[in-house]
């Protein structure tokens, strides 16, 4: 089984009803969350989601992730940077490293900034509306804060305690996510993201009132 075969195989998995306290708790997670905003979130469809992953898809103390790429290049022996000897070795797994930090393609994932990703929601809508999701709220606040925009952002970010993603409410946030990107038009991410995968192939069966359609995606990976 391939890898594009198990990420659908993974997302169809999804489609089986949950139980009635399953989806009650993320219909309550979903008006709560609705309930803080200053605007109301659109109820028409009139939405881009993005995702940008951060957390762990970050290199400890990086300043530039391109830089990073670049100095831990993979070559073509087989061999990298090592940052534990400070020398080119066969001393960590090269390829893996390189990968999870999304440095095979055109934008690593520490280099989406919001500015970024505001800009790409243009390109695949012309809603004004951009919900934005992303696990690294204290990162997320602080950009927002910087980043001019006639753009109506929406930010949907994850409990705040530390074990939510071993928790139920950290199932609940992240179906809650996947339900309120489903009702946007379109999607902005980064295909090398198994997050970025699942959102997508879950709207392509159903987003914004259509079904058996896939949205327009931006691909930070290209």
């Amino acid at each position: 089984m391939n890898g594009d075969t198990y990420g659908l195989i993974f997302s169809y998995g999804f489609l089986y009803r949950q139980n009635h306290h399953f989806r009650s708790l993320i219909a309550h997670y979903i008006h709560e969350w609705k309930a803080k905003l200053p605007v109301p979130f659109p109820e028409d469809h009139d939405c881009v989601a993005v995702i940008i992953r951060r957390g762990d898809r970050i290199a400890p103390g990086a300043h530039s992730m391109y830089e990073w790429c670049e100095k831990h290049k993979v070559y073509p022996n087989g061999t990298c940077y090592n940052d534990a000897t400070g020398i080119v070795d066969h001393g960590q797994n090269c390829e893996n490293h390189f990968v999870s930090y999304g440095c095979q393609s055109a934008t690593p994932y520490g280099e989406m900034s919001l500015a970024k990703v505001l800009n790409a929601s243009r390109v695949v809508s012309q809603s004004n509306n951009v919900l934005v999701i992303c696990e690294d709220t204290k990162w997320l606040k602080e950009e927002i804060a910087i980043t001019p925009t006639n753009l109506v952002l929406f930010p949907f970010t994850p409990p705040s305690h530390v074990n939510y993603r071993k928790s139920t409410l950290g199932g609940v946030s992240y179906m809650a996510a996947i339900k309120t990107a489903s009702t946007c038009s379109a999607l902005v991410g980064h295909r090398g993201s198994a997050v970025t995968m699942f959102f997508y192939n879950i709207m392509c069966i159903r987003h914004a009132g259509l079904i058996g359609a896939c949205p327009p995606l931006y691909d930070f990976s290209e």
